[in-house]
């Protein structure tokens, strides 16, 4: 399933690329550093530092296609980290949205039942000024949905958040955000393990030496996950090209 999955998207990418005679294709790629790789609450590195890096493209009439690696420590066997994802972007009156659809494959890491754990998400945002409204809705995962599992991070889970973002200057911005993480339960474990999000940032631009951001994340687990709920400071840098 996952394959097939994937062999649609990179068709359907190569497709867009080609057209890129009419339409105005526009290339970036970014590379970053932090201390802790965060991911909705959940440290990805055991509160270790991570290496990141992707590519980007936007088509000139609201479509776009990337990947992103990082390294990751999520047990297991887990290491690495390799999202494909695609979307289009669009305005009206003062709203800006988002859709699209990402696929987070972890290539080495199996579960104890000898599959993985990669999974993919269908989501969309609306974006009011500073605030934003993200729900992301888990369409395929790899992970074995069987009712004596522990039923995490499968078809059926959802999260959701909101943002703010506000720029206090033309250097500096600040960043609030709190989510829910939403597990199916068919009988099982899956809602017990329920958690929220809560994550606070400052955001330092520079023109050529990329963008520093110190940032405090927290969750709080019903049931815990393997990652404790205490605060978790971390720092970040990011540089675009």
């Amino acid at each position: 399933m996952r394959t097939s999955i994937i062999k649609k998207f990179l068709i359907s990418f190569i497709l867009l690329t080609s057209s890129s005679l009419t339409i105005a294709v526009e290339m970036s790629a970014n590379i970053g550093i932090t201390s802790n790789y965060v991911f909705r609450g959940r440290t990805q590195t055991q509160d270790q530092a991570a290496i990141s890096g992707g590519l980007d493209y936007e088509y000139g009439n609201g479509f776009y296609a990337g990947t992103w690696m990082s390294n990751v420590d999520i047990g297991g066997g887990g290491q690495t980290e390799l999202d494909i994802y695609g979307g289009y972007t669009g305005s009206f009156d003062e709203f800006e949205y988002n859709v699209g659809y990402a696929y987070y494959h972890y290539p080495e890491a199996k579960d104890l039942f000898g599959t993985g754990i990669s999974f993919g998400e269908i989501y969309g945002s609306i974006t009011y000024q500073w605030v934003t409204f993200g729900i992301y809705y888990i369409a395929n995962s790899q992970i074995n949905d069987d009712p004596a599992n522990d039923e995490i991070y499968i078809k059926g889970d959802l999260y959701y958040h909101f943002d703010g973002n506000w720029k206090l200057n033309d250097d500096w911005t600040l960043t609030a955000s709190v989510g829910k993480q939403l597990f199916g339960d068919d009988g099982v474990n899956g809602a017990e393990y329920n958690y929220n999000t809560f994550l606070f940032g400052f955001t330092k631009a520079t023109k050529d030496k990329g963008d520093f951001t110190f940032s405090i994340a927290k969750s709080s687990h019903a049931i815990d996950l393997g990652n404790d709920d205490n605060l978790m400071p971390f720092i970040s840098w990011k540089q675009y090209f």
